[in-house]
């Protein structure tokens, strides 16, 4: 089944046919900012503008683009999952000792 872009679907298969519309040259980079913006995009329009310049060039692929929906096959990928009990981050900010260096 087809996807069509710009439907605000923001999963893997919407994404993929996006950049391919850009690459194609049927959607302008700028106006895949436009259409973007209208989906609830949050980005900055420059950033926005240098992904539309980038998928159009080939400089970036669609697959890498498509990677970086919110959603992927349908669910929802949550990025802010809670530390697990041994992953817990350190209370001292990464930094290390003199004392935990013994030899």
């Amino acid at each position: 089944m087809l996807t069509k872009p710009f439907a605000g679907k923001d999963n893997k298969a919407e994404e993929m046919a996006e950049a391919k519309a850009v690459r194609a040259g049927k959607v302008s980079p700028k106006a895949y900012v436009k259409r973007e913006k209208s989906e609830g995009d949050t980005k900055s329009s420059s950033s926005l503008m240098a992904t539309g310049k980038a998928l159009a060039s080939g400089r970036m692929s669609a697959s890498q683009y498509a990677s970086t929906a919110k959603m992927a096959d349908g669910g929802y990928v949550c990025k802010d999952l809670p530390m697990m009990a041994g992953n817990a981050p350190s209370t001292r900010g990464g930094q290390r000792s003199p004392q935990d260096y013994k030899k």
